[in-house]
Order: structure tokens, then sequence, then C-alpha cells
């Protein structure tokens, strides 16, 4: 009777451990080029997880050089995406492109990162796209800085960067992982820890390492606390770079998760009207409800490759609903509201 016992109870023990390692486990679907893939920050992001009792499994689709563009019309990543089941698609940019000015980024880049984030979604319902925030050359880019300030030096690409980055997060309801934050914060306080590699732009095994504590806390969120180093690194460089993804990522968490469309007051806006707006479909129109106006404003819906298909005004009234029309065509589409110098975005669905 007590090996009977002993059994049952032992049975029921494995059963926990079980359900708990499926609740911990998260597969992830990295897609970008040489700056997830040198160093292999999937795997370091899997072991790094690993070495605190969580779990990731990590696939990566990343050549040399690729743009969205390329990845937008893949087999790979269009099958991959159909047949992967993610918890989280990664989704990582050139590492000019997403610091491009704004009208070549709008033709360039943006249309193309919206048809990945509609792709990986369509997929599967449940999930999340993290679009991949990097960070600027370490000395800027001197061949596209005469012609774009922006790439002039490490910090100003940076934070155009992180500009692009966090409008395509909003405007796609998607989560941003602030990577390229975490290293300008670091860079700044202690720059002797050396994030770049000897080319000036790829990443370091330092770079890597901070790029996978940030990925930890975006995916568990939780503070990331280990011994694990990666072989040729400083300990305490570790645990300095563990502490800024800590502090950029885990103390701003809902910052940088899935960001709602909505206009009503949030952390992010620093004088907001107590208004939101929702979508309705109808046959071939989308209904857009907006609550709360002041002002006058418009509205524009723009399918997944960035093309404008239809617009509207509104009156300065109260409430207002404005009908736009989808010309026929089905899948994806995004609603647009610019209100008071504000871009706030909503995605829709036609079937």
């Amino acid at each position: 009777m007590k090996i009977q016992r002993f059994v049952a109870c032992f049975l029921l023990g494995c059963l926990v451990v079980s359900t708990l390692s499926a609740q911990e486990s998260k597969r992830v679907l990295f897609i970008g080029n040489s700056y997830t893939y040198v160093n292999d920050l999937p795997g370091v992001f899997s072991e790094l997880s690993s070495s605190v009792g969580r779990h990731a499994d990590c696939e990566m689709i990343a050549g040399g050089g690729m743009r969205f563009m390329q990845h937008a019309s893949s087999e790979e990543v269009f099958t991959t995406l159909q047949t992967g089941q993610w918890d989280y698609v990664v989704l990582q940019g050139q590492s000019q492109e997403g610091a491009f000015p704004d009208g070549q980024f709008m033709q360039e880049v943006y249309p193309y990162a919206r048809t990945l984030d509609s792709l990986a979604k369509a997929c599967n319902s449940n999930t999340e796209v993290l679009l991949f925030m990097t960070w600027g050359y370490r000395y800027g880019d001197p061949m596209n800085c005469p012609y774009y300030d922006a790439f002039c030096t490490f910090e100003s690409m940076s934070l155009r960067l992180r500009e692009n980055y966090c409008m395509m997060a909003r405007d796609f309801s998607s989560s941003v992982a602030p990577v390229g934050v975490a290293w300008l914060r670091s860079v700044q306080q202690d720059s002797t820890v050396v994030l770049h590699s000897s080319d000036n732009s790829h990443p370091s095994l330092n770079g890597t390492y901070l790029a996978a504590c940030c990925f930890y806390g975006l995916v568990f969120g939780e503070e990331i606390h280990t011994d694990y180093l990666l072989e040729g690194m400083e300990e305490h460089d570790a645990v300095y770079l563990q502490d800024v993804a800590n502090r950029v990522v885990v103390d701003s968490l809902s910052w940088w998760r899935t960001q709602d469309a909505s206009l009503e007051c949030n952390e992010t806006m620093d004088d907001c009207s107590e208004m939101n707006f929702r979508t309705i479909v109808q046959d071939d129109v989308v209904k857009v409800e907006l609550n709360g106006l002041e002002s006058e404003a418009t509205v524009c819906l723009y399918d997944v490759t960035g093309r404008q298909i239809d617009i509207g005004t509104t009156k300065n009234r109260p409430a207002a609903a404005i009908f736009l029309s989808t010309k026929g065509r089905r899948g994806c589409f995004v609603v647009n509201v610019l209100y008071e110098g504000r871009l706030y975005s909503r995605k829709t669905v036609v079937i």
C-alpha cells in the first residue's frame, strides 16, 4: 500500500511539473538578418531562459542584409508561419531601413513590415508580433550621413529607429522589443561595455547578450537574474547588462507590449480627451465610430501594402460615424484616425 501511495504521488508530481513546464514554454520565430544570426541570438535567448527554468523553443529565418520586403515575399516565411503555431514572431528589418527618411520609409519599409505582421496574425490569431527595434551604428552611418542627419551619430540613428519601430508597433497593434533603447541606455551609462563588434555595426557578445535579456523580459514578463553568460564575457558585464534590460524592458513593460489603438487616456499621451473609436465591418464598408470629439478628425483606410483605400473627415461634434469603402477588397486593413495632431490606428479584418 505504501508503494502504491508513493507511485501515485510521484505520478501526480510529474503531472504538475509537466503542466508547469508547458505553461512556461514559448515558441518563438525570429525573422531577420545578420543582426539576428550573428552570435546566434535565438540560441542565446533560449539558453538564457533555460538557465532560470523557462523554456523557449526558437527557430530562425535570417539571411545577410535581408529586408522586410524580401521576407514579405518569401515562401519559406509563409510556410513557417502557417505550420509553426508560434507564440511570438520577431520581425527585424535591415539595419539602415528602419531609420530611412519618412517618404522612403513609408514606401520601402512600412508596407512590407505590415504585410509580415498581418501574415503572422492571420496564420495564428494567438501569435504576438514583436518588432525588433535595432540600434544605431557605433559612429553613425558615414555613407548616409551627408543625406540625412539621423544617420550621423549612434544616438541620432538609435532615436530614429526607436521612432519608426514604435510607430509601426502602434499602427499594427503589435509589441516592440526595445533592444535599441537598451543599447542606447547602456552606452550612455557605461561606454566601456562595448556592444558593437569590430565592424561598428553588428553586435559583440555583449550586444547579443543584452538583446537576449530584452527578449526574456518581454516574452516572460519578468526580470532576468542569472549566472549564465557567454564564453568570453566578463561576469560583471553580464550583471550590468541584465540590469539595463530589466530597467528598460520590465520597468516599462506595459508600454512595450501590444499597443491598443483606443483614444482613451493612457501613459503614452500627455493631453488626451476622454474618447475612443471602434470599427464595425458591414459587407464592403468599414464603419468607424468616434466619441468625444472636440475638433475635426480625418479617418483613412489602408490595406496591408500601405495603400490608401478610402478617406473621410468628421465634423466638429462629440460623436461621429465615418463610412469607408474597402472597394470590394478582403483581408486585413488598418484604420488610421488623425485627431489633434496625433495618429491612432486599429487593425480590422474584412472576410
